[in-house]
């Protein structure tokens, strides 16, 4: 809402000054020293950011103000999360006169005198509401001039309620956010002004809303920011990490990806900028690590994917536009509800002759790339057919020169270290309050490597990507670029960024943010193997007790759901879509407080349930047989995100029942569809209970999935009654047309009759006698 001045600029300039003048006159007569110029000092002991269940927050609309400007624009938000609303009262924002020397100011309260910037007053805040304004200052009213140094203040918000409906005033609510004026401050000697050099990890990585692998669509829509974050990167020199799943998708999709897929990937694999691959689904070592695993979770295979691409031969100059699919017609969708996004398992007749590639269970060994044609020519009849790509062939990434590993923030203890190590990897990037860093964020750990990125700094990029409003993402850049200036030209004064890759993920325009930081004259992008070298010491940490039991709990069910695989028509369909999901509960996006990690477990372990449920019978509350012959309908239902083939038994519970067909092998089942069998069924009494117990396993009897009996009541007689109920009825009928039938013609009969002796009169009698003469 608009706010409105207490008092003319023009009166308040008088007030100060007659109000300096009595201060002055009354410091004379005390001894003690006048107060400076323009200064204030707020009613009673300084407010407490605490006192009230609110918040304010205060930022620039700009992040570096300039003495050009006209006016400079502050952006003001109060969220009032109690029961009470806070009354209407004045809004002030002073700012502090002494310019921020160090980046430990920055964290420091602003309590206190300061210079009043503006005065005004703000409306009621209703009860579980907020409210945001604008307060606008001229250039010329602003306490700082050309005249004062460029470098970071201080600015603070207060608000004061009046009086509520309860006659009592509130505590003031206090917000504050440092500023960068004019710049950063100036090096000593030439005056030039001072550098930052600021080094990034660009991460690329899926949406939240991606709970395994991606989909063609999910990859479309994600490939244009994909896009915008390399442009980014390019002009930062950044380092770019990569989830896996983005590469081995559009590679085991194939011709069948999009277009623009396929050119994006072939320019990750051509960049210049240097990158490493992160865990597959950025899983996170450390949870890994603290739930007791002695190695690092890898996919088991992707050959659900793999079989949902296409892969044409080569243009040899005939027509290999068509291309080999490799698995599925696209008849049948085999989706999932939700929670299996990309596991498209639909497949028909021939991809069920076609043989699995990718690896086995627990490797990621190599399938024989002879065999594969063999068996792609077994399958379409295409001997030139390139072989589908292995799991080797889908994650390889010789781009990355080293391994480089990238734990939850703020979460790796020396297990975690040890544990990457066993597997490898000897670079970990780590946060800065999960070490002791002395020198550039390019540091050494012991005997290993580590890129140790600012903390701070990050949690301010975290919070402008995760805002959804103005004023958090204004106060979020604000602050963080200010942090920027203040570092800037202190020795070592190489700082890292890691953008937090869930914020990352799931913010709109990421790529700017990256920008607006490198943009600032005190900023030098730097390329992070150029940053200034340093040493760290590990401050161990570890992921919270509730997330390592979940995760614990979870990979614990893994093996549940991989036996029904068997149930499949293609097995390792479904243990490598649980392993994906798996890792995908393992993110990183979900080890900090906020991530309401509780939920997404919770979800994860329900759909778990469901997929422990394989191929299931539908219950039907009774079945009457009327007749001595018929056939039972039995309805399973496939609960598995994959085409299942099962097998189904009937077997009768008692005498009464004769059932000539018991087994019913290879029944279809689409994923997530039903299928219906019919079994043949003879009553041998006429009435009485009985029923058939039916029982689904996988084709060779190894797996039971489910065993449930039908219950039948027959009703036997009730045929032969009907019978003789019909037969009656048609004897009635005939007798009926019968009758009707002689009747009629009877009936025709006698009207013949009738119509003949009327003839045969009027034949017989002649003309009338003639009169006798007279």
């Amino acid at each position: 809402m608009p706010l409105t001045p207490r008092l003319p600029r023009r009166l308040a300039h008088r007030g100060v000054a007659l109000l300096l003048g009595a201060g002055l006159v009354a410091g004379i007569v005390a001894g003690g020293a006048a107060a400076a110029l323009a200064e204030t000092e707020a009613d009673g002991p300084p407010p407490s950011e605490a006192a009230v269940q609110a918040k304010l927050i205060v930022a620039p609309t700009e992040s570096v103000l300039e003495p050009s400007q006209n006016r400079f624009e502050f952006a003001v938000r109060v969220d009032n999360s109690g029961e009470d609303a806070i009354p209407a009262g004045n809004l002030s924002l002073d700012l502090r006169p002494e310019r921020l020397d160090s980046a430990a100011q920055l964290d420091e309260p602003f309590t206190g005198f300061g210079s009043r910037v503006v005065d005004a007053e703000l409306g009621a805040v209703p009860a579980d509401d907020e409210q945001s304004t604008t307060v606008t200052v001229r250039a010329d009213e602003f306490p700082l001039t050309a005249s004062d140094e460029p470098g970071v203040y201080l600015l603070r918000a207060t608000l004061t309620p009046g009086e509520g409906a309860k006659g009592k005033g509130q505590e003031s609510v206090v917000g504050t956010v440092p500023f960068v004026w004019r710049g950063a401050s100036p090096q000593s000697g030439d005056g030039s002004e001072a550098k930052t050099q600021l080094g990034f990890i660009v991460p690329l990585v899926l949406p939240s809303s991606v709970r395994a692998t991606p989909t063609p669509a999910q990859l479309d829509k994600a490939v244009p920011q994909f896009e915008a974050l390399l442009d980014a990167a390019a002009k930062t020199r950044a380092t770019v990490a990569i989830d896996p799943r983005i590469v081995a998708s559009i590679r085991a999709y194939g011709d069948n990806a999009s277009a623009q897929s396929r050119d994006f990937l072939k320019r990750l694999e051509n960049m210049a900028l240097p990158s490493f691959l992160l865990q597959f689904a950025d899983a996170d070592p450390a949870a890994q690590s603290a739930i007791g695993m002695t190695e690092l979770l890898a996919p088991v295979n992707l050959e659900y994917l793999t079989r949902q691409g296409s892969f044409p031969a080569p243009d040899t100059g005939t027509d290999a536009a068509a291309g080999t699919d490799v698995s599925t017609e696209a008849g049948t969708d085999s989706g999932t509800a939700g929670d299996a996004a990309g596991a498209d398992a639909s497949t028909d007749a021939e991809a069920g002759a076609a043989t699995d590639t990718g690896t086995s269970t627990g490797a990621a060994a190599t399938a024989d790339p002879e065999a594969e044609v063999a068996a792609e020519v077994a399958a379409d009849g295409d001997p030139e057919a390139a072989p589908v790509p292995t799991l080797d062939e889908l994650l390889a990434w010789p781009q990355e020169a080293r391994p480089v590993a990238w734990p939850a923030e703020g979460q790796v203890d020396t297990a975690t270290i040890a544990l990457l190590q066993s597997s490898g990897i000897s670079d970990t990037v780590l946060r800065s309050d999960n070490a002791t860093l002395e020198g550039g964020p390019r540091a050494s750990l012991g005997t290993d490597q580590a890129l140790i990125a600012d903390a701070a700094l990050g949690d301010e990029v975290r919070r402008a990507l995760a805002a959804t409003d103005d004023t958090d993402r204004l106060a979020a850049i604000s602050t963080a670029s200010a942090r920027l200036a203040v570092t800037a030209g202190s020795p070592n004064s190489g700082m890292l960024i890691a953008l937090d890759r869930g914020a990352v993920a799931d913010a709109e325009d990421p790529a700017a943010l990256i920008e607006q930081l490198s943009s600032p004259g005190w900023v030098e992008a730097t390329a992070v193997q150029a940053l200034p070298e340093g040493s760290a010491t590990l401050r161990a940490a570890s992921p919270l007790e509730e997330r390592r039991e979940l995760l614990r709990s979870a990979a614990g069910r893994e093996a549940d759901v991989d036996r029904l695989s068997v149930l499949l028509q293609h097995p390792g369909d479904l243990t490598g879509y649980q392993r994906a999901r798996l890792m995908n509960l393992f993110a990183t996006r979900y080890a900090g407080i906020g991530s309401d990690f509780t939920a997404v477990a919770k979800t994860y372990g329900e759909y778990d349930e469901q997929l422990k449920s394989g191929v299931q019978i539908v219950s039907t509350e009774h079945t009457q047989l009327v007749g001595t012959s018929t056939r039972v309908p039995v309805q399973l239902r496939n609960y598995l995100p994959f085409d299942a083939v099962v097998t189904a038994e009937a077997t009768p519970i008692s005498a009464a029942l004769t059932v000539n067909e018991r087994s019913f092998p290879d029944v279809a089942v689409t994923a997530d569809g039903n299928a219906r069998i019919l079994v043949p069924v003879l009553s041998r009494v006429s009435a009485g209970e009985s029923g058939l117990s039916i029982v689904v396993s996988d084709t060779v009897g190894e797996l039971e999935s489910d065993s449930k009996l039908l219950p039948l009541t027959i009703r036997s007689g009730i045929e032969r009654i009907g019978v003789w109920v019909l037969g009656a009825l048609a004897a009635l009928l005939l007798v009926f047309g019968t009758l009707r039938s002689v009747r009629r013609r009877s009936r025709k009969r006698a009207a013949a009759a009738l119509d003949s002796g009327a003839d045969t009169a009027e034949s017989g009698a002649g003309p009338p006698p003639a009169a006798d003469a007279e």
